[in-house]
Parts: structure tokens; sequence; C-alpha cells
């Protein structure tokens, strides 16, 4: 996956397992050098970088299109899967007449799996650089043949709503005025990326714990100016015409036209959306809520607003 793949110290001790455990696989050995060390992504010679982006695209290849590896969450449990012989099965096989030999011995996968456990130190980050070529190699492997049967998955779904070419979108960030972005996915619904082609921005999708709209009310408004919702109507009789008259809500009184969400008693979505966001522009908006901040798009179109939000909420946990 994405993930996996810039975790520079985790892919090269997977990499080096998947060889210990299958020595047929002597394609890979050759391109050993091609594979991403901590110098990934940098500025290498035209030739260097085909031949890097080759090599991992292999391997990625393999990642994408199997679906139980990429909901794998830490390299610890991609080692513990790899492990199991008829998952082995699953691996490329070679050109040749050669065939796979039987799994190593218990003892080397296990220190091989400790191996991985202790070279993933690293925490995840935001941006990561991707060089020319790299997404093309991920994308034909993670659609797959058109004859193959249709996947309808929430990964998938995600993937087919942004596809190769992405959506465009508006970003409110903390600082600065919106910006016009487009929003791609990774092919196994992990993160949203965007941003120019040399620094990706990105947000991991099992970090996001809530979803909330434009036009929902921050937790932050003090609780006498939340709005009480209206009393249901009395239950139907047996003729299903209601026993009494439904209630009339009390004469509103006209109010004024919101012109500022910052100054407004009632706070509507999140800060990064009232810092410059109107409020008639709020039911195209929606952040994604993660520990340490909050993602917020504007849709240009309703269409898009219900596909996207529909596809994330099939995605990302519900609020606990």
């Amino acid at each position: 996956t994405w993930y996996v793949a810039h975790r520079y110290t985790e892919f090269a001790v997977l990499r080096s397992f998947l060889m210990h455990q299958n020595p047929y696989i002597q394609e890979f050995k050759e391109v050993d050098e091609k594979f991403p060390g901590k110098a990934f992504g940098l500025s290498f010679r035209r030739s260097v970088l085909e031949r890097r982006i080759e090599g991992l695209g292999a391997f990625l290849v393999f990642f994408l299109r199997n679906a139980r590896l990429c909901r794998q969450t830490s390299i610890d449990a991609v080692c513990s899967f790899l492990t199991i012989p008829e998952n082995l099965s699953t691996l490329p096989k070679p050109a040749g007449p050669r065939t796979p030999p039987p799994v190593r011995d218990a003892a080397t996968a296990a220190s091989l799996t400790n191996a991985a456990a202790a070279a993933a130190g690293a925490s995840r980050v935001s941006s990561f650089a991707i060089p020319r070529g790299v997404s093309t190699a991920i994308g034909a492997g993670a659609v797959g043949d058109p004859e193959e049967e249709e996947d309808n998955s929430p990964e998938h779904n995600l993937w087919k709503i942004l596809g190769k070419k992405g959506m465009a979108v508006i970003k409110h960030g903390r600082q600065g005025a919106p910006k016009q972005r487009i929003l791609h996915c990774a092919p196994d619904g992990s993160l949203l990326y965007w941003g120019d082609k040399s620094n990706y921005k990105s947000v991991f999708l099992d970090e996001v714990q809530s979803i909330r709209l434009g036009l929902d009310i921050d937790p932050l408004t003090p609780a006498h100016l939340i709005p009480a919702p209206l009393p249901p109507p009395p239950p139907a009789n047996a003729t299903g015409v209601h026993a009494s008259a439904p209630p009339v809500p009390p004469a509103q009184t006209k109010s004024k036209p919101i012109k500022s969400l910052a100054k407004n008693p009632i706070l509507y979505g999140t800060e990064t959306l009232r810092r410059n966001c109107k409020y008639e522009d709020l039911a195209l908006c929606f952040s994604l809520i993660l520990p340490t901040r909050t993602f917020d798009i504007q849709c240009k179109s309703q269409e898009d607003f219900d596909n996207l939000l529909g596809a994330l909420r099939a995605l990302c946990p519900p609020p606990a």
C-alpha cells in the first residue's frame, strides 16, 4: 500500500522477508538496487529513477491485488500473513520452470518478523515525495483487468468516484485563503492525497474520528444557544389519523442573514471553515475530524458532495 511504500526501512525488511521465504523469485533479486532506500524520491538520473520505479511497482502490484494484505495496518501483521503457506501461493510466479520451495522453519520466520517489528519505529507523515511514474504503476496494479469481477467494496467505490483524474474541491486551511485542490485517493482506499507532484499532502482515513457536515453545530457552541428540535407529532390511531393536530411551532422572528460565521454566536462546522467560508456555502462543506487537526473541504456541486461524503462515511469509523 501507499503506507507501506513510503516507510523505507519497513519496506526493505519486507522485501528481504519475501526473498528469504521464496528464493525462487530471482527477478526481484536482480533488481535489488532498484528498490527505494532512504534516498528514494531525490533527484536521480532518469535511468536510475526509472529502474527504481519499475522495481517498486512490481511489489506494489502484488500488495494492491491482494485484498487481505492491503487491509493489514502494520508490517508485523504483513510478515505474519506471509508465513502462512497457502498465502505464499498468491505470490507472482517466476517466468522459468522453477517451483517454489517449502516455507522455511518457524524460527527463521519469527526472527524476520521481529526484525520488521524493530524497524517499525517511524511515525506516519502527512507529506511525501512521489517521483514521476509511480502513480501510473500503482494505478495499473490497483484497478485490475476489465474482465475481472466488479468490486463493490467501500475502498473501490471511493476509487471509482475520485478515479485517476481526481476531484476538484476547495480546501480550507488554518492559514491563508481557501485554495482549489485536486483530491485523489490511494487505490486501496487507505488515504486521500493532494498537492503538487513534488510534495503530496495526505490524510490517512483510519485516523479519522468522525465526519462533521458544514451545517452541523460545533460541540463548542454554548448549550443555551443550540436551537431545540421540534417535538415529534403524536402517534396515529388505528385509522391512521393523528389523535390531535400536530403542535404548531412558536412564531419565529425574522432572522437576519448571517454575514460572518466567525462572529455568529452559533458555531457551525469547524473553526477552519468559519474562518473563510460563507454561510450559504456550508451545505457543500464537510470536515474530517482528526486527532490533532481537521481536514475541511468544499465540493463544487451537490452531486460531488453526495458521492464523496457517502464513500467516506462507508470507510471512516462512526463516531464513538
